[in-house]
């Protein structure tokens, strides 16, 4: 097996990638080309194309992405053995099977009461000089949630990635989910926080938007499995709060039509996620915009790495590295000063 390594975010010459190997990395939507490279987005994973294996780094340190992982359950402890080939990712893939399908042996099918206008006779059979009038009543009946079709798209590519052990573990999984409409991705601001199912739609999400494809090429089949990065990063920062302070998702606000929507709110303090490695202007602009609608004297904006202060006339904006050692300590005595 040949291996091409690269790392997300950093490009690599074109002529280096084989052709066929540029065809199903550009199919996957992961990747752009600028300046006669290939740039993987925010993605981290594995492609095998026939002979050639290629594998995406992370941007972030080894260790951090591990401990990552090792936070969102997707690791099983702190080592990086498998971090330099394929193995992390296939055990990534496991993960999430095993745990959709003891989450549906527990739980059973997530499904929701949903109404449904029927209309139908209220007066049946044959009556003499009745006409037979229709009536429309509104019925509830059980259905699959939209959170459901997700679920089961990304366990499809999950299997891909473990072809043996996956294909029995889809089947069952299918046969526990039942029949399930395709449908538009949920809002994760409406599943509550105590929903069974909330964590493996956030990592549902993950596998989705990475761009995971289980494809043939030619007489050389193709495998890929990608996660998404800047969102496993966004859920990292999610649980790390939420382990110290009340902390609101996705929340939205609005005013005179102007709708935003932080990340995170803590306290009463919002908070976005930057998986970025140097400050943007976009996102100075999108904090001064936060503390003016929402009326606060300090925006956090929580990178990986990055720590910086900018004190200016309507509010302090607080870059916060929240895989730097002593980062939660920081937010901690900044939320009790508000």
């Amino acid at each position: 097996m040949r291996t091409i390594e690269l790392v997300e975010l950093e490009g690599v010459e074109l002529s280096d990638i084989p052709g066929e190997v540029l065809r199903v990395l550009m199919s996957t939507g992961g990747f752009r080309i600028s300046d006669g490279k290939l740039i993987p987005r925010t993605v981290a994973g594995f492609v095998r194309v026939g002979e050639w294996r290629v594998i995406i780094r992370p941007r972030l340190e080894a260790s951090d992405f591990m401990r990552i992982l090792f936070s969102l359950g997707m690791a099983t402890d702190m080592q990086d053995e498998g971090f330099d080939g394929v193995h992390l990712f296939e055990e990534m893939a496991l993960f999430y099977l095993m745990q959709l399908r003891r989450a549906l042996l527990t739980h059973g099918p997530p499904r929701a009461y949903r109404p449904r206008i029927r209309e139908g006779l209220y007066v049946r059979g044959k009556v003499e000089r009745i006409f037979p009038h229709r009536i429309r009543q509104k019925v509830w009946e059980m259905g699959p949630v939209p959170r459901a079709s997700l679920l089961l798209r990304a366990a499809r590519i999950a299997a891909s990635v473990i072809p043996e052990r996956g294909f029995y573990l889809l089947r069952e999984i299918e046969a526990l989910m039942g029949a399930v409409e395709e449908g538009h991705d949920p809002d994760l601001t409406d599943i509550p926080r105590n929903e069974p199912y909330r964590s493996l739609v956030l990592l549902a999400r993950t596998i989705l938007e990475g761009g995971g494809i289980h494809t043939g090429h030619g007489s050389s089949p193709s495998f890929s499995f990608f996660v998404n990065t800047a969102r496993l990063f966004e859920f990292y920062a999610l649980k790390t709060l939420s382990r110290e302070f009340d902390v609101e998702y996705q929340r939205s606000f609005s005013t005179d039509g102007f709708v935003i929507r932080p990340d995170f709110v803590i306290g009463n303090i919002p908070a976005d996620a930057k998986y970025r490695f140097s400050m943007d202007n976009s996102d100075i602009y999108q904090a001064i915009s936060y503390a003016v609608i929402l009326g606060s004297d300090r925006i956090f904006l929580l990178y990986p790495y990055l720590q910086f202060q900018i004190n200016i006339s309507c509010c302090k904006i607080m870059g916060v590295g929240v895989l730097v050692h002593d980062a939660i300590e920081k937010l901690k005595k900044e939320v009790q000063d508000a």
